[in-house]
């Protein structure tokens, strides 16, 4: 175009190439997004020399936040990567020559090393783990934050000859360095990982040593920077521990000495046969699950073990039960999903609808526990999964779900967004909803709309995950995306209608289908998991 055509075209003024650059991406979403206004805020544009180019994106969302204009964050990296000349933001290099932001110090010490960003931190404390695994491939590793220092410690039995290692390394900003927890998260997810592919790991308490960073500053952590990886344990083909490593292992062991305890299957010591682990008759199979986060959503892949992989953990859990075996940790592991799945070896009880089924049969526990002919422990809140079917059968209970304790009000986590839903809800293997109460008829139909279109994409998401229903691209292996928009719709309408979404995970026994029925039928039953969705007032 010319420069005559220009002057009688006003949206097209002669201005910067940065500015135009601008406007271009800008106007895409922003029609109204002018030359002018671009060249207006690009004033004052700091050198890029002299600045990481993340700062440089929140120097432009600033900008346009001053205007009263909304541009993710996203979206002002790659704009200004197109001011830059870039045709993406990741052709940018992201640091820049700039001052070391982080020091870093033994503990106690005057004075310390200075270091560009968290990852070096990681290399530093890589290193460490290294060199200790070259001297012993088979410790055990924790990894946390406490009172602002990171703490690496190798431990070792109790009795070991050689005392457990331990490093104390205290982090702090560079003198006049703002945002210096840039990247933390990042970094010491990366260390979760690396260590829990060479050696032990707590991954809870690494998980709550991010959740305090995250509560000083809200912007620095999404749930996906820590989360975004677990183990999971099959048994027999079906899902029976997820979590850490640690916190499979402490399910494996509850398990084992529970079920051998009521003549399960699942019994005696776990061995590695050079393949596989196996404890008695069964096969117990490990698997990585992994997050992704597509254009759609939030999805997941899963890929087992190879036998290399196995034999690790196999050598790494054979020196926890030396470690742990007089004390084992009470808490459970690292858990990726927002929220926690029930234990599958114990089982929390309605003990007033026990104690009232036994009455109105005129039996009582006695009666029940002679029955079984086993050693069974006093009847109590919590009571091992095994014996929830023969209880069940012994009560003829027509619903044996009844058995489960209601989750507490205060055990629901807030759903705040479609997407976090979609994280969980394909992993039920029922949803049942809750209701307000009051509601005027336009918004009890309304909801009710609202739950009947969730529930229809629930079925669809899960017969998509189990392979009954095939369709194209990547979906297949992330049936968390197929139905997003209509997720994200669900958790929209009932915002509209002033209504606030929480949800958990309850224990349940789901009614078989097919010719499982036949093969059970003393008890056609399975375990399963029911998502509870409550729907109340936002206010509440």
């Amino acid at each position: 175009m010319s420069v005559q055509s220009r002057a009688f075209n006003p949206a097209l003024p002669s201005t910067d190439p940065r500015a135009l650059a601008l406007w271009e991406f800008v106007r895409r979403e922003k029609p109204w997004f002018t030359p002018a206004l671009a060249a207006e805020l690009l004033e004052g544009l700091p050198p890029p020399t002299d600045v990481d180019a993340k700062e440089l994106a929140r120097w432009l969302q600033q900008k346009f936040a001053a205007r009263n204009i909304k541009l993710k964050l996203t979206h002002a990296q790659q704009a200004i990567a197109r001011v830059l000349g870039k045709p993406s933001w990741h052709l940018l290099p992201i640091h820049n020559a700039v001052a070391p932001r982080l020091l870093c110090r033994q503990l106690g010490a005057a004075d310390g090393e200075l270091y560009e960003d968290w990852a070096s931190v990681k290399l530093l404390m890589q290193a460490c783990i290294t060199r200790w695994a070259e001297a012993d491939p088979t410790k055990v590793y924790w990894v946390g934050l406490v009172d602002g220092t990171l703490v690496l410690s190798a431990l070792e039995p109790r009795g070991h000859e050689r005392a457990g290692e331990t490093v104390l390394l205290e982090v702090v900003a560079a003198e006049g360095v703002a945002h210096w927890l840039d990247g933390a998260a990042t970094a010491l997810e990366g260390l979760r990982r690396f260590v829990e592919n060479d050696a032990i790991l707590d991954g809870f308490a690494a998980l709550s040593a991010y959740l305090r960073i995250s509560r000083a500053d809200d912007s620095l952590l999404s749930f996906d920077d820590i989360g975004n990886a677990e183990l999971v344990v099959l048994r027999g083909g079906a899902e029976f521990a997820r979590g850490d490593e640690l916190g499979c292992w402490l399910e494996i062991e509850h398990s084992r000495r529970s079920d051998a305890r009521y003549g399960q299957p699942l019994h005696g010591d776990v061995v590695f046969d050079g393949q596989t682990w196996l404890c008695g008759a069964e096969a117990l199979t490990w698997h990585v699950y992994e997050v992704r986060k597509g254009m759609v959503g939030v999805g997941g892949s899963r890929r087992p073990l190879g036998v290399e992989q196995a034999a690790s953990l196999f050598r790494r859990y054979q020196r926890a039960r030396r470690i742990f075996k007089e004390a084992p940790p009470t808490r459970g592991g690292k858990r990726l999903l927002g929220l926690r799945t029930p234990s599958a070896s114990l089982a929390s009880v309605d003990l007033r609808f026990v104690e009232q089924a036994f009455a109105q049969r005129g039996l009582g526990w006695p009666q029940f526990a002679a029955s079984i002919d086993e050693d069974v422990p006093a009847l109590t809140g919590l009571l091992p999964s095994p014996l929830l079917p023969r209880l069940a059968k012994f009560l003829k209970l027509e619903d044996p779900s009844r058995l489960f304790v209601t989750p507490a009000p205060s055990e629901f986590i807030r759903v705040a967004s479609g997407e976090a839903l979609r994280a969980y809800y394909c992993a039920a293997d029922s949803i049942k909803f809750g209701r307000p109460a009051g509601a005027t008829p336009d918004v009890a139909r309304a909801i009710e709309n609202a739950i009947e279109n969730f529930a229809n994409v629930w079925e669809m998401g899960k017969s998509i995950a189990n392979g009954t229903t095939r369709i194209g691209g990547d979906w297949q292996d992330a049936p968390h995306q197929a139905y997003a928009a209509e997720v994200d719709e669900f958790v929209q309408v009932l915002g509209k209608l002033g209504m606030a979404v929480s949800a958990t995970f309850a224990r349940s026994f789901i009614l078989r289908t097919g010719k499982d029925i036949f093969e059970h039928q003393d008890f056609p039953y399975r375990d399963g998991l029911t998502l509870l969705v409550r729907i109340a007032p936002a206010q509440l």
